[in-house]
Formats: structure tokens, sequence, C-alpha cells
């Protein structure tokens, strides 16, 4: 945490650190800012390589994913995959029956879910603090 951030968002970015450390990343923004948050976060190349098999995703999920996976059979049935169709936009929906908001906001909470899991204690302070940055607006009295 940079030495000129307010107390107020260091304060707010550690409880936030705190709630996600007990429920997870993705529960404790939706507690703490609702639905629409916006936040960044790098995907770790580990996670970008892992295969699709290995996480457990409901059924409406694992079809939509299965149907991406057919357009090009020949790339690797990895996370990188979940990466290149949610950054399709829109256009995805050309492409998969049934892809829509709901299923895009599933895959973006895996992502950032399990990206966060990877990062360092001190990453996940320094992500914490850059979210309520990102997502609050403080102001200075003088």
């Amino acid at each position: 945490m940079e030495n000129n951030t307010l107390p107020e968002v260091a304060q707010t970015a550690n409880e936030l650190f705190q709630l996600a450390s007990k429920c997870g990343i993705v529960c404790a923004l939706k507690v703490g800012f609702g639905r629409n948050v916006a936040v960044s976060i790098k995907v770790p190349k580990n996670l970008l390589d892992t295969p699709i098999e290995e996480f457990d995703f409901d059924t409406r999920v694992n079809n939509i994913l299965s149907q991406w996976c057919k357009h090009n059979q020949h790339k690797p049935r990895t996370v990188q995959r979940i990466v290149d169709l949610i950054t399709m936009g829109d256009r995805a929906k050309e492409f998969v029956k049934g892809y829509g908001h709901t299923t895009k906001s599933k895959l973006q909470s895996f992502l950032l879910g399990e990206s966060y899991e990877r990062l360092s204690e001190a990453e996940q302070r320094e992500f914490c603090v850059n979210a309520i940055i990102q997502n609050c607006r403080f102001e200075e009295f003088t």
C-alpha cells in the first residue's frame, strides 16, 4: 500500500481483504459493492494453462464451454479458452447458443476468484486497495 493512500481507503481495503479471506473475493466484492464492480486482475499463466475439466462448472456453463471449444478444436481445452470467450464480447453469441450475461458473469467471477487465490498476500492487499479506489469516491475535507 502506498504511503499517500487515504486512511479511509486503507481501512476499507483491509476490511475487504479480511472479508475475502473468510468468504472469497467474489463474495466480498458483492457484499461491499453489489453486482456492478469495476476491478482488474491479471490472470496468471499457470491458471491459463490449466485444463477446464479440473474445475466444477454447472451444466449450463459446461455446455457453453463445450460449444465454444468445438469452434477451434485444435486449441487445448484450457482456461485460456474461457478468456477468449469473454473477450469476444457480444460477438460470442454468434458462435455459442445460450451464451449471455449470466454465463459471462459466472465465467468472470470464476476467473476473478481463481486469479485472486493465486496472488500473494501482499498482492491480494494491493488488489483490495485498487478495488476500493476504483469503486469508491473519497473526498478530503480541509
